[in-house]
């Protein structure tokens, strides 16, 4: 059972948040190295050196896009991988802070982020190294005091996306 740091492109995480719900479904072409029984944890970011949690999936399965525009009932991201959940857990909008950002570790050739990433560095879906997952998990658990969910839709629904931006960005 692997942990993949999967990004999603600014203007998808915030029609997320705006959205809201639960996490029932994700998609994405680096898929193929995902498995049943795997965690994505879904970030975003809207500004170079910032990171936001948007939610932990449990992947109960993968399947092809007739598949699961088919149970879904409607039409989704195009790709050949989706992955689904059985039991879906509820969005958040975590601002991680600089010292996590910084410690996040990866199996892979490249092990860290830059001091100063941005979202061309996320792409690629990376597998967590231990350490990492368990700074995760205590993200995860602390969620309810963390979650910035609430304020962060009040804001876009407003239509005050500059404020919303400068909740985003914590760093």
């Amino acid at each position: 059972m692997n942990h993949w740091l999967v990004y999603w492109r600014p203007l998808t995480f915030l029609n997320s948040i705006y959205y809201g719900g639960k996490l029932e479904h994700t998609a994405g072409q680096q898929y193929k190295r995902i498995s049943a029984g795997d965690t994505l944890w879904i970030v975003g970011s809207i500004k170079a050196g910032n990171m936001t949690l948007i939610g932990k999936q449990r992947v109960d399965r993968l399947i092809d896009q007739d598949a699961a525009e088919a149970e879904l009932g409607e039409m989704l991201w195009e790709s050949d991988f989706h992955a689904m959940s059985d039991k879906p857990l509820a969005k958040v909008c975590i601002p991680l802070r600089g010292n996590v950002i910084k410690s996040l570790r990866f199996i892979g050739k490249s092990q860290s982020l830059p001091a100063n990433f941005s979202g061309c560095h996320l792409q690629t879906t990376r597998k967590l190294s231990k350490p990492t997952i368990e700074t995760m998990e205590d993200l995860w658990t602390q969620r309810k005091s963390l979650d910035q969910l609430a304020k962060v839709q009040k804001l876009l629904r407003a239509n005050l996306v500059d404020e919303a931006k400068r909740l985003l960005t914590v760093n």
